[in-house]
């Protein structure tokens, strides 16, 4: 197979099955490197969320709306994993998202809405302001 039809190929599969093709020249041979674009963002691979990424922007969250001088944030599940990244995606990573958003809760917050398996996009708690426990 030429070097043309390799790109040429490789260009049809990158399109049908969302793709980033890289290409690395080692020696005499032509590696064919294969990246599924939802590992992949720009120019460096995509590692899925942590416990302590969602923790983070949660906190900053509750800052924020703090500064604002509000008495509570509502935040959603979906809304919180977008803004830390990976969603939506086939690797998302909402059970986590989910537990994080719960376990940051205190007496006062409440589920506003919660999803049939209690995990997922449209899990919306109300967190009171100003925190008791340290941020």
């Amino acid at each position: 197979m030429k070097y043309r039809q390799v790109l040429e190929n490789a260009e049809d599969q990158r399109k049908r099955h969302r793709l980033k093709v890289m290409f690395v020249v080692h020696g005499q041979n032509l590696i064919k490197i294969i990246i599924p674009l939802d590992f992949y963002w720009g120019e460096k691979l995509h590692v899925p969320p942590t416990a302590e990424d969602f923790r983070n922007a949660l906190k900053k969250k509750f800052q924020k709306a703090q500064q604002e001088g509000k008495s509570f944030v509502d935040v959603t599940a979906g809304e919180l994993h977008r803004l830390v990244g990976g969603y939506p995606g086939p690797n998302h990573r909402m059970p986590l998202c989910c537990h994080v958003m719960r376990s940051m809760m205190e007496d006062d917050d409440e589920i506003i809405e919660e999803p049939p398996s209690g995990q997922g996009a449209s899990l919306k708690i109300r967190y009171k302001l100003p925190r008791k426990r340290d941020p």
